[in-house]
């Protein structure tokens, strides 16, 4: 894979809640550490990342009319042509790369491997020569409760109110299953990269959360 990240800060900006709550101190973040930025599926309602990933064909059909020019569109394998045409006419990749890291051998590819575009990112970084991985947005969608969603005073998405995935339950198992990549991924990252990843913004993933970088005092 080509070295498209190499020697640089990369921001993973995650569409959860949190990038909103906290925007002013991630943009702050952005500006003072020039860092490169992989925006995962839909985020251009907070910036325009540069590069931009998308793994969810049912945010791109929601959201893909949001996608700027500006940014390096990369797309799952599970896109099709005529898919990512729908809203996007300029050049594209797809992120094919076949390497499973951490996957069995029935996974082709890093995406089929992990499957959620936060920790697909996470490799990409890696992958493309990353000397350092912010994470911020990857809230999981359980952060908050499904009563506390279900008043719409809070949501899961930046965007959006309440639960915006196909329903809490979905939302609890997706948690659980990148709880347990992202685990295998911290252990094999040091080890081969010689660092980790953090995550900037509160989450519940928390044994990678890093509340000082971004001086996050509040938890909720």
């Amino acid at each position: 894979m080509k070295k498209i990240f190499k020697n640089r800060h990369v921001l993973i900006v995650c569409s959860g809640s949190s990038l909103k709550r906290y925007w002013n101190k991630i943009d702050k973040f952005i500006k003072e550490n020039k860092v490169v930025t992989i925006g995962c599926n839909h985020v251009n309602n907070m910036l325009i990342p540069d590069y931009n990933i998308w793994a969810s064909i049912y945010r791109w059909g929601k959201c893909g009319k949001y996608v700027d020019k500006k940014s390096n569109l990369f797309f799952a394998p599970v896109f099709s042509k005529k898919l990512i045409r729908k809203y996007w006419k300029g050049s594209y990749q797809i992120y094919n790369e076949t390497d499973p890291l951490l996957g069995r051998k029935k996974y082709k590819t890093i995406y089929n491997c992990f499957k959620q575009v936060g920790a697909v990112s996470i490799v990409w970084a890696y992958h493309g020569g990353a000397s350092k991985i912010s994470v911020v947005g990857m809230d999981g969608y359980t952060y908050y409760s499904k009563k506390e969603l279900k008043t719409k005073e809070y949501s899961q998405h930046s965007e959006g109110k309440g639960i915006t995935v196909k329903s809490y339950r979905f939302g609890k198992k997706q948690d659980k299953f990148l709880g347990k990549k992202l685990k295998k991924l911290y252990k094999y990252s040091q080890k081969k990269y010689g660092f980790n990843f953090e995550i900037l913004t509160p989450t519940i993933h928390n044994e990678y959360y890093n509340s000082k970088v971004l001086d996050i005092k509040e938890l909720s």
